[in-house]
């Protein structure tokens, strides 16, 4: 079972049950409303590969991830077509590849027309798994890093909770699909964190934004 995520919405396919090679056949339509230029280069698309489980939690096999602008920049289309992309755990550098979803993606604003494929020219490799169809900037060995965060202070923020004048604040960081939050200092508009966060990624990624 694959579930796609972007801008806070999620959609999942139907699950392929007993097979190693699933085929999903599905197309996930997403309606984001009134996205400035501002967001979309902080929207990420999140894809993730799930073994299903009908009596416990799904089992979380690997993801990929990539900014919605990256797509909607990268031709004219607006489309990652018919690539295959790596899925891997991000919170673990060490576990190597997942497995692989081949997938089109279609990025598509006000007045982009949805891009038309000739099936005897587009097509005609469709059967084609070889490495070229690997969606990888460049066919490079992927690497794991740590992104770390020093978080110190913050000064003059405004009094969220209006009833009691005060705010318990505290920083969020997301990159590449993964959220970490900072500890939340009670009762101050200036709080002082000193605290170091910490985000795993596997390098090269398809994300240019930290959020």
């Amino acid at each position: 079972m694959v579930e796609v995520g972007i801008g806070g919405q999620k959609k999942r396919t139907e699950q392929q049950t007993n097979t190693l090679s699933p085929i999903f056949n599905e197309t996930l339509f997403f309606n984001l409303e009134d996205v400035s230029e501002v967001q979309l280069e902080q929207t990420v698309i999140t894809i993730s590969l799930f073994d299903y489980n009908a009596l416990a939690s799904n089992s979380f096999l690997g993801c990929f991830t990539i900014d919605a602008a990256y797509i909607y920049q990268m031709n004219s289309d607006h489309e990652l077509f018919r690539k295959w992309v790596i899925m891997s755990d991000t919170t673990d550098a060490t576990e190597g590849v997942k497995g692989y979803v081949r997938l089109t993606i279609n990025v598509l604003g006000p007045g982009d027309r949805p891009p038309v494929h000739n099936a005897q020219k587009d097509l005609k490799n469709k059967d084609d798994n070889g490495e070229d169809n690997i969606f990888s900037p460049g066919h490079v060995t992927k690497k794991g890093i740590i992104m770390k965060f020093n978080l110190y202070c913050a000064e003059h923020l405004p009094p969220m909770d209006l009833y009691n004048n005060r705010i318990d604040p505290y920083l969020k960081i997301g990159f590449a699909g993964v959220g970490i939050r900072s500890k939340a200092v009670d009762n101050s508009r200036n709080p002082e964190f000193n605290q170091q966060l910490r985000i795993p990624v596997i390098l090269p990624c398809m994300n240019r934004k930290i959020k």
